[in-house]
């Protein structure tokens, strides 16, 4: 049952906190109606108050439905966008189905009512220049998109769909449950991701933070399928219950005018349904007094040290004005002289401090924060790093706050807002609409919320401080290497960890008082500017230039400046490139650069922090070149800080203590990039295949050990020798301001100048034609994902016309194959295709999948999607051809949108030496000028195999460890299908091929596939022949994914057995003669007679065919008897003096599926039975057939399945095949039945469970019309009336001691047999769901196949069949594992009582099952705590209880453990760590203990008559002796009369 999660009726009251500002009314709205429908909605008429720098028109409104909207023109805006938040997220998720919020995002944008094409809206966004996106945060899930301008209103049409009549389609449900899975195995490895789970993990069960928000295939469909619900209709439910009109919040941007907006937003969203204020308040706060005063320790992949201290707080939400937080933050996270990070830095303890409102906050509670990322020696003192922290907060609660360091706060928020730069639509959407969702925030606020600072409010700003105390602290650290011992694991991530109180000592200390006389309130900011003046008016005529001006060009300079004439704003943007070839010549070189920014930039901080407090934002960043100098902000002292930070750089001297933090930093930035996902590994790969130089992090690491900081420093005093500066300034400024600039850095630098010959020019290689192809294993073991980066070449980046049409072909491509491999094919979350472009070199067209799958496979289907988009570009229609062109004109037409995008620029044409500043309005010239044929022309010579003369492409792949790589030689010897083909029969749980079985296959399906066919259509047609789970979107368990199974086991015999064909050993020759001998002689006694014929028949002949041996031999005669038979054998053998044997004769018994009377008789040593062929007929109520002697056609065709009904004629030594059908089933590896399988299962219902025996015994495959006749309702009930229980338990006995218990529970399933063959009696209810009985199937074989967790034990106690027999049948038994017998008389468990009813097993089997079921739990929580501290006695009990079935019950037991959601690694880990107690305690034979005192001895002992009182004290005695291996019979005495005398 799940936890249900206690929610408010109402929101809190300001009487309840005088602090709280009122709720936003609507008060201020008035009636409107739009211009052109006439449609009513109401209208903010007050001042939105948007800031003076802002050139965009707002109107909010309000829909009758409840919708609240902000409408924004733009007139410059070539994009439109629009963002709706829904103010329900994960919190809402019931607790049975957790990320169900995600799964709903996911899945709502597939196919709405009125655009039931599932990717027409991204379509038509991708047609349009557009995208989409979507995310679920805590209580938001916000979707937008982007789209041109001049498209909006379309889009607008699709958006609006999805929130009023989305379709859910079913056949879409599964696939999205892989994305969202996908999606969840990407951020595994993200320590981002495992810290924020912790988080919630650990937080008060009460409260739904506390669950696992993104959601994957075993929360979701998994979890739906345990509780037997229907995962969409609850989505369905979801979706209705919380998706209202009310609570979604709308932002729409674009070119048209408000009006225009207005008209299609109140139109088109108007008829979303209005439910209320359906969002849920849940009461509580995630951190109870239970959480707090905790230290978590939590192992990290990387390599990084992080220390966090978060502290519990009501919602700051509502305290916009004051951001009481906000000002905490400022003065906690504060990096200048006298804050905590300089005292960390200084005792080398941490290299970074972040304090403030955590995003990990919702409506009703809050969360501040203090992060820091520790040194290795900060790792030892983490607990002297939380004093420090104490000590400043004691220093903040130790005096009232500052009202002038709130003012300074305000003025920059003021001057912030003032000067505003414009940032990109779509973020301003998202913006926007989320801070609509404060209910607090009144609409003049809405704007300036993220930068305005109101009043200072002393009172708030004290309680929101009194948070901050020691008893509301939990704390949390997080390391790769932690010298401790991790007693729990996360369930979802896999995260070891453990939680302790905060330590005595320490907690002590922070109570106490805390004072370092480094720790200071700041000083007043020196960098906030005074002087806001712009140079520059803003004429309505002026025109932006496109291009600076190059004020100066010398050896050693070359200045670059433009003023600002597009923006009119106090700011500036100065990029400075020191050019010193020495920065990037070797990899330790390279080293030392990274190196060097790293403790510059620490070293600055004390300088710098206020100027970047102050609207001033620098960076400093080693390239390839040499060092990279970066400014932006306001004007006013932007210059003051460019001479700081030059200065700096060329007078640096290393300190001893900065040395050993960051060389260890840069150490651990180079080992942890090992850790990155595999999409950056293979784009790394693929650049360094591409590039003359390039420095990998193993070339760096490799050069490390040469890191010192005398070199370092030798290093530093040598690197400006000789310079090229390349310096852009833009902004307000003029030019002799930008020349002062210049000389200012020449004077500081004092290098000489770097001559033209000396410079470092990026060089690509290039490549000759060709398919390339390039394997690497990933060097981190923990990802399951692999990648393929493909590239195909398509020319010069200098040719300007292929450029243009490489970007066009790039946007055309961009939708489809998104849609093909990620939404279609669900081969991987990140999946895209883009453009490549190596400045001075080539370009190429990118596609790129990370997945799970096979790069193999996977790059074989993104090279089927490039071989089959040819035919699109052909079909594609004149106006979608218009709309792309159109799309990326309006692409590049966007308007620049601030100072530092303007920059951004221009930089790339000056850095990259082309100075192509009329780029832009000359690659729109050229696109307009090209049609649908010139882009199937540039396909054609570039991208199509088949046509482009000079194709050459380079596919970088990169193999997870979690499957298996093909070696080099292997890779030589087997064509691509093998490889993706044997990769994906892997990933699908086919163990036991070799890449040679497959190959064996592929060649003799198409022989082709042995030449290598260089464009791939015989890969291609042997994977769309075998691997219908990708290309059909279904599941492993699919008949066409069995099918190709069986085609491969086939196949993996093929070449080891004779076509067809029967090859005798030699006493079946011996026999075969003998009895055609036997036939001459007959037909000699009685020449009238017709010359018999015999038949080996059955099982014998497929066995034989098979390659296996076989000695049921059946001879099947004609026109005589079976018993007539044997007595001439017999008399044959005595006329030639050869030994005889007794004939038995068996009598028909059709309860046995003994239709006609046989002999057995012993020829020649082998035991042969003798039966008449025979024709069957049936009455209807009746399986037991009216039997006559029948042709040999007749004879197989009344056979169960037609591999079964083969003969071998000992006459002509040749396969006979009645049926037409048997020999090629037995080639496909096809189960069917002779005759019209529906007929065949009502005539004898028994063929229904012997069709699943055999399939599953020799994984073949059961084909589609004898499947359809499975699920019949009446062959179902005929296999209930017809058939004795005992008959379908002797059944099931062979698929449990079969070769594939596992196919055969699934082909149960999958045919909704599992009610009848397991027919429960009336008496056990409330079985559970049927499928956890291929589940648990599946997991007790992996757990038989782990040779370690059993390893310590003694031969005596090794699984046996017997054991594997009992697991399997409790598997098969699992759903009755928790029913119920509601019959008080029956004591046994249901489990058991469907052994014995159901199939009329032997009791001990019922006993058997109900151990395994009832008794695992015992030894889950055994081994799940600490074994080692386990009582002796307590261990002893267990194994009792279990008696001698306790290694099958601890076994069974780990498989529930893997059924229920745990890895393998810790299953093995648990129950081994158990075995090796028990052993090393010498308890596996406990069970066979005697009693050291008997029972007589006891009563004797105690003056006890014999009674119930006895069988207590003998359990004593048991405990006592268990706990005491080496107690004495008198000691055991003692101990009774001390226990019990007292009684």
């Amino acid at each position: 049952m799940g936890r249900i999660f206690e929610t408010h009726k109402s929101l809190p009251s300001r009487e309840e906190n005088h602090f709280l500002p009122p709720v936003v009314s609507f008060e201020d709205f008035v009636e409107r109606k739009t211009v052109q429908q006439q449609l009513a909605f109401t209208e903010f008429t007050g001042d939105l108050a948007k800031s003076p720098s802002d050139s965009r028109s707002y109107r909010l409104i309000r829909l009758h439905n409840g919708l609240v909207a902000m409408l924004v023109h733009d007139e410059e805006e070539s994009k439109a966008c629009a963002s709706l938040d829904v103010n329900v997220g994960s919190l809402a998720d019931p607790f049975e189905l957790q990320g169900l919020a995600h799964f709903c995002e996911h899945l709502l944008f597939m196919g709405t009512k009125k655009y039931p094409e599932e990717n027409e809206y991204n379509a038509y966004l991708s047609a349009h220049g557009g995208y989409s996106n979507a995310f679920t945060d805590l209580e938001d899930t916000c979707y937008y998109f982007e789209v041109t301008y001049d498209a909006l209103e379309g889009a607008l049409d699709r958006f609006s769909q999805f929130f009023i009549d989305p379709l859910f389609t079913a056949d879409c449900t599964d696939r999205e449950v892989r994305a969202v899975d996908s999606e969840h195995k990407k951020n595994i490895q993200n320590d981002m991701w495992r810290k924020y789970q912790l988080e919630k993990e650990l937080s008060s069960p009460q409260h739904p933070f506390s669950m696992f928000a993104t959601g994957s295939q075993d929360t979701l469909s998994g979890a739906a399928q345990r509780l037997g619900v229907d995962l969409r209709e609850r989505l369905l439910d979801f979706h209705a219950k919380y998706y209202s009109a009310d609570i979604m919040r709308l932002v729409v941007v674009g070119r048209d005018s408000l009006d225009q907006l207005t008209e299609w937003v109140v139109s088109r969203f108007s008829d979303i349904r209005s439910k209320g204020m359906t969002k849920p308040l849940f009461k509580g706060h995630p951190l109870t007094a239970r959480e707090m005063g905790t230290l978590i320790r939590m192992q990290s992949i990387r390599e990084k040290r992080s220390l966090d201290l978060i502290f519990a707080m009501p919602d700051m939400k509502p305290y916009y004005g004051t951001k009481p937080t906000h000002y905490l933050g400022s003065l906690l996270g504060h990096e200048g002289r006298g804050s905590i990070l300089s005292l960390l830095r200084k005792r080398g303890w941490a290299t970074s401090l972040v304090a403030g409102r955590s995003p990990t906050s919702a409506e009703g509670f809050d969360m501040f924060k203090v992060s820091v990322s520790l040194t290795e020696s900060g790792l030892d003192h983490y607990q002297d790093v939380i004093r420090a922290i104490f000590a400043y907060i004691q220093l903040l609660q130790a005096q009232p706050p500052q009202k002038w360091f709130h003012e300074e706060l305000r003025r920059i928020g003021e001057i912030e807002y003032r000067f505003m730069e414009k940032f990109d639509a779509v973020t301003l959407a998202s913006k926007l609409a989320n801070a609509m969702q404060n209910r607090y925030l009144p609409p003049s606020r809405i704007l300036s919320d993220e930068m305005v600072v109101d009043e200072f409010n002393r009172e708030l700003i004290e309680w929101v401080q009194g948070f901050l105390t020691p008893d509301n602290v939990r704390i949390m650290l997080a390391a790769r290497e932690l010298h401790v011992e991790f007693d729990r694991t996360e369930p979802h991530y896999g995260i070891k960890y453990r939680v302790d109180p905060i330590p005595d000592q320490l907690k002590q200390d922070i109570r106490g008082k805390l004072a370092y006389d480094e720790l200071q309130l700041p000083e007043p900011n020196c960098f906030i500017p005074d002087n806001l003046e712009v140079k520059y008016s803003k004429n309505k005529d002026q025109v932006p230039a496109e291009a600076p001006t190059l004020l100066k060009l010398t050896e050693g300079l070359e200045l670059w400046f433009k003023p600002d004439d597009r923006f009119f704003l106090p700011r500036g943007n100065v990029r400075l490139l020191l050019e010193t070839p020495r920065a990037y010549e070797s990899p330790l070189n390279s080293v030392f650069n990274q190196l060097f920014v790293m403790i510059i930039k620490d070293s600055l901080t004390e300088i710098t922090y206020d100027a970047e407090i102050a609207g001033l934002w620098f960076e400093i960043r080693s390239t390839v070149e040499g060092i990279l100098v970066h400014i932006d902000g306001f004007n006013d002292k932007l210059m003051r800080l460019l001479k700081i930070l030059v200065e700096t750089l060329r007078t640096f001297q290393v300190d001893t203590t900065q040395f050993d933090v960051y060389s260890q930093e840069v150490k651990k930035k180079l080992d942890n990039a090992r850790h990155a996902e595999p999409h950056s590994h293979v784009q790394t790969n693929t650049g360094f295949m591409n590039q003359a130089v390039m420095w990998r992090y193993m070339d760096k690491l490799a050069a490390f050990e040469l890191v010192t900081q005398e070199r370092l420093q030798l290093f530093i005093n040598t690197l400006f020798d000789q310079t090229r500066l390349q310096m852009l300034v833009l902004g307000n400024f003029d030019e002799q301001e930008a020349l002062d600039a210049s000389d200012m850095v020449k004077k500081l630098l004092n290098s000489q100048p770097l001559p033209e010959y000396a410079r470092r020019v990026s060089r690509v290689t290039l490549h000759d034609p060709g398919v390339f192809v390039h394997h690497a294993r990933m060097p981190e073991e923990g990802n399951v994902n692999s990648c393929v980066d493909l590239s195909v070449f398509t020319g010069l980046l200098a040719d300007r016309r292929n450029r243009v049409l490489l970007d066009l072909v790039s946007l055309i491509m961009k939708e489809p194959f998104f849609d093909q491999l990620r939404t279609k094919e669900q081969l991987g979350y990140i999946t895209y295709s883009t453009e490549r472009k190596y400045m001075g070199g080539f370009m190429s067209l990118c596609l790129l999948v990370q997945s799970e799958s096979n790069p193999s496979y996977v790059r074989m289907r993104i090279e089927r999607f490039i071989r089959g988009f040819r035919q699109r570009l052909v079909d594609m229609s004149e106006s979608s051809f218009s709309g792309y062109v159109n799309s990326l004109r309006v692409n590049w037409e966007e308007r620049i949108k601030n100072m530092f995008e303007e920059s951004g620029r221009l930089w790339r044409d000056i850095n990259v030496g082309f100075y192509e500043f009329d780029r832009i309005p000359t690659d729109i010239s050229t696109l307009m000028q090209l049609t649908q044929s010139d882009v199937i022309a540039f396909w054609d010579k570039f991208v199509n195999r088949d046509t482009a003369s000079e194709y050459m492409s380079l596919a970088a792949t990169i193999w997870s460890t979690k499957i298996t790589q093909p070696t080099e030689a292997q890779l030589e010897q087997y064509p691509d299908c093998v490889i993706a083909l044997y990769g994906c029969l892997e990933h699908d749980g086919a163990t036991g091929l070799s890449y040679e079985d497959v190959s064996c296959f592929v060649h003799k399906e198409l022989p082709n596939t042995s030449t290598g066919d260089s464009t791939g259509k015989i890969e291609e047609e042997a994977l769309e022949l075998l691997l219908a789970k990708y290309l059909a979107k279904v599941n492993k368990e699919d008949d066409k994914v069995t099918k190709a199974l069986a085609k491969i086991r086939d196949a993996a015999s093929y070449s080891k057995r004779p076509r067809m064909s029967i090859t005798l050993t030699p006493i079946e020759k011996e026999l075969c003669g003998l009895l055609v001998k036997v036939t001459d002689y007959i037909q000699q006694l009685d020449p009238k007679q017709p010359h018999l014929t015999l038949r080996i028949a059955g099982g014998w002949v497929r066995d034989k065919l098979l390659g296996k041996e076989s000695h049921d031999l059946d001879i099947a005669v004609d026109h005589m008897s079976g018993y007539d038979l044997a007595q001439h054998v017999n008399c044959y053998l005595q006329t030639h003096e050869q030994q005889t044997s007794h004939i038995a004769k068996i009598s028909s018994n059709p309860e046995r599926s003994k239709h006609l009377e046989t002999a057995t008789v012993r020829v020649l040593g082998q035991l042969i039975d003798f039966v008449h062929l025979r024709s069957e007929a049936y009455e209807e109520t009746s399986r037991i057939p009216i039997v006559k002697f029948g042709t040999p056609q007749e004879d197989a065709l009344r056979r169960d399945i037609t591999i079964n009904a083969l003969f071998f004629n000992i006459h002509s030594q040749s396969i006979e095949d009645f049926t037409n059908q048997g020999l090629d089933d037995l080639r496909q590896g096809v189960v069917r039945t002779p005759m019209d399988p529906v007929q065949t299962f009502r005539d004898d219902p028994l063929r229904v469970l012997r069709v699943l025996r055999f399939a599953s015994r020799f994984g073949f495959v059961i084909d589609e019309e004898t499947k359809r006749a499975l699920g019949l309702d009446e062959v179902k009930r005929d296999l209930d009336a017809k058939i004795s229980r005992e008959r379908v338990g002797i059944e099931v006995e062979k698929m449990a001691t079969g070769p594939d218990p596992l196919m055969s529970i699934r082909l149960i399933l999958q045919n909704g047999l599992y009610a009848n063959v397991f027919r429960a009696p009336s008496y056990v209810q409330n079985a559970g769901p049927f499928d956890d009985a291929g589940g648990v199937t599946q997991r007790v074989l992996q757990v038989l196949e782990n040779d370690k967790i059993l390893q310590p034990l003694p031969s005596s106690l090794a699984v046996t069949p017997e054991t594997r027999r009992m697991l399997i049948l409790a598997a098969f038994m699992y759903p009755f594992s928790q029913a119920q017998v509601v019959d008080l008389k029956r004591k046994q468990a249901a489990g058991a009582q469907v052994v014995r009813d159901a199939l009329k097993l032997a009791t001990a089997d019922g006993d058997n099952v109900s151990a395994l079921h009832t008794k695992a739990s015992r030894f889950a929580s055994l081994a799940h705590g600490k074994p080692q501290s386990v009582a002796r006695n307590e261990l002893g009990q267990a194994i009792r209880d279990a008696g001698a079935r306790w290694v099958p019950v601890l076994l069974f037991a780990a498989a529930k453990d893997l059924h229920e959601g745990k890895e393998m690694e810790e299953v093995e880990r648990v129950y081994g760590e158990l075995v090796q107690v028990i052993v090393k305690q010498e308890l596996q034979e406990a069970f066979r203990e005697k009693h050291i005192i008997n029972g007589k001895e006891a009563a004797e002992l105690l003056g006890y008559r014999p009674g119930p009182m006895i069988k207590q004290v003998l359990d004593a005695i048991m405990d006592w002796q268990l706990a005491h291996p080496q107690g004495t019979a008198e000691e055991c005495r003692r101990f009774i009369l001390e226990t019990f005398k007292a009684q």
